[in-house]
């Protein structure tokens, strides 16, 4: 669900973007399921409009839509795009009784945590595999949508067990 504002361009070069002081015209209500909303009657004139919530999950539309309204009655149909929150994750695996030794070899698999209930639970989606721990002990996995996850190690270091605690 994402709000607008709809604000009247005034100026004389109407640089199609909203520029302070430009007067608010009309603020919709949220997009529905289908994503479209529809902003009451406009007059004759240039417009923007400027997206002011974005829906959960996803980044504030930084782009400024123009848009004309000719004549009396006439929808004119916009389109925005707004883009997925993204981010990552970096487990470093450490022996349990000396946590200043660092493991290499631990793979983890990474479930979207449905429930959050911050553990995997049977039937959650598995979103990734991570590739093996380095030297460091460390493995990083990106591009992970916005959302809860649980990691869960399938794979232990060389001479240790699995680790039966969810991450």
């Amino acid at each position: 669900t994402r709000c607008w504002w709809c604000r009247r361009s005034w100026n004389d070069d109407n640089n199609k973007r909203y520029d302070k002081g430009e007067k608010l015209v009309a603020t919709s209500d949220p997009t529905g399921k289908d994503g479209k909303v529809v902003v009451p009657k406009l007059r004759y004139g240039h417009y923007v409009a400027v997206e002011k919530i974005a829906p959960v999950g996803y980044n504030l539309d930084p782009d400024h839509i123009p848009f004309f309204v000719e004549f009396e009655g006439q929808v004119v149909e916009v389109t925005a795009r707004d883009t997925v929150i993204t981010g990552g994750v970096n487990i470093t695996k450490t022996d349990r009784e000396d946590t200043t030794k660092r493991l290499s070899g631990a793979v983890y698999n990474i479930y979207q945590d449905e429930n959050n209930n911050k553990v995997y639970d049977e039937g959650e989606k598995l979103v990734v595999t991570s590739g093996k721990t380095d030297k460091n002990g460390l493995v990083s996995v990106s591009n992970l949508r916005y959302g809860n996850y649980v990691a869960v190690e399938v794979e232990a270091p060389e001479f240790y067990e699995l680790d039966p605690e969810h991450i």
